[in-house]
């Protein structure tokens, strides 16, 4: 995760991600989070999504 520009209380802040790949339960993501269509943050994160009813 980075961090470009702080985020005051208030601000209207919106994420932009996209799917870089999966396998199988484990899923990549790429994104970034803007206000104002300024760019505040950027990261690549993963997650393992499941089927709750396992």
């Amino acid at each position: 995760m980075k961090f470009r520009k702080p985020v005051r209380p208030g601000s209207v802040l919106k994420l932009h991600i996209e799917k870089v790949s999966a396998k199988g339960p484990l899923w990549k993501f790429k994104g970034f989070a803007t206000v104002d269509d300024v760019r505040t943050s950027e990261a690549e994160f993963g997650a393992m999504i499941v089927d709750p009813q396992r």
